[in-house]
């Protein structure tokens, strides 16, 4: 008969067996040596194959104007070379790359993959006008955002709709909005008319109220590389004539939806408005003046050269002589 005395040695007894003693000392022996053998481990997070250079991102076909070298700035926005496929930040870190170079408007999806591959999915800024100053020709988004001149050539310029009579500067570097809510409508109806605009022959389009100075004025956009300083240096246009001054609210209310005149490549101009977004009741929409535009063209031909052709109206477009004395918003 035992006793928990007796059996109380039998368990403790147990632990002297060869076979536990074996187990334990092999445990410890592990324990101690972990920290070395993890040290002699190949460290995968240095391999090439679980790091991702920029390079390495499939990213979709942009506009033409894309650079190629699109990998080599998003390095230098990074300030990295590669990420590696163990930080679990890596696609919130290029999401964030992404999203701060001037072309990309919205990143859609950052996916990653083994061998180092990311997968992403963008939305590109698409350029709809040049923006004339004297000191060179901007390219901005449909929504005013600046986009990286250096990116466009000359021969792709005149391509795009031109908008002139501007009077300021870029608030900021491109990737960032104008700062002018004239340029942004004006982006807006460039953006409208792209499709017809060559069609149409149309030329530029300008605010109302600086449509007779850019009519006398020469564009940069006509002239070559080297003298476009000496133009810009004499430049007599609104961006001399029209020199900020400080507005009353009711004045800042109306700058915020300006009209804006078109200017055609025959030498006449419409008197179109308000740009789309900025219209309001009682007014014709963008779509009836686009329509209205079409149509003119189909029952005449041609815009002519030297008139004024009003599509505001309600019930008709007008068109009057151009008068050099008679503002570009006056009517019938």
């Amino acid at each position: 008969m035992t006793t928990p005395i007796t059996r109380g040695k039998a368990r403790w007894m147990r632990l002297f067996r060869p076979r536990v003693l074996f187990v334990l000392a092999i445990s410890l022996a592990a324990l101690v040596m972990l920290p070395t053998w993890l040290k002699r481990l190949p460290r995968l997070d240095t391999r090439t194959d679980y790091q991702l250079a920029w390079s390495q991102l499939e990213l979709p076909a942009g506009p033409a104007e894309l650079p190629p070298g699109i990998s080599s700035q998003l390095e230098q926005i990074s300030g990295v070379k590669s990420l590696s496929l163990f930080d679990q930040r890596a696609a919130e870190k290029i999401a964030w790359t992404l999203a701060k170079h001037p072309w990309v408007a919205r990143v859609d999806e950052v996916r990653l993959a083994y061998p180092a591959k990311g997968i992403v999915r963008v939305e590109y800024r698409q350029p709809v006008a040049m923006v004339e100053r004297p000191r060179g020709i901007y390219p901005v988004a449909s929504d005013g955002v600046l986009l990286p001149p250096e990116d466009f050539r000359r021969e792709t310029i005149a391509g795009y709709p031109q908008i002139r009579g501007i009077t300021t500067q870029p608030a900021g570097a491109p990737g960032t909005v104008w700062g002018d809510p004239v340029v942004e409508s004006a982006a807006r109806l460039a953006q409208m008319l792209a499709t017809d605009w060559n069609r149409l022959g149309l030329e530029a389009i300008v605010p109302a109220a600086s449509a007779d100075l850019v009519s006398q004025t020469r564009s940069l956009g006509d002239l070559e590389p080297t003298q476009r300083k000496v133009e810009a240096d004499g430049f007599r246009g609104p961006a001399v004539l029209h020199e900020e001054t400080k507005l009353n609210e009711e004045t800042k209310g109306r700058a915020m939806s300006p009209e804006f005149v078109i200017l055609t490549k025959a030498g006449s101009r419409i008197e179109w408005g308000k740009a789309p977004g900025d219209d309001g009741p009682g007014e014709l929409t963008a779509a009836q003046k686009l329509g209205r535009l079409n149509r003119y063209v189909a029952e005449v031909g041609s815009f002519g050269e030297g008139y004024a052709i009003d599509l505001r109206h309600w019930h008709e477009i007008s068109r009057r002589p151009m008068t050099a004395t008679r503002p570009a918003s006056t009517r019938r």
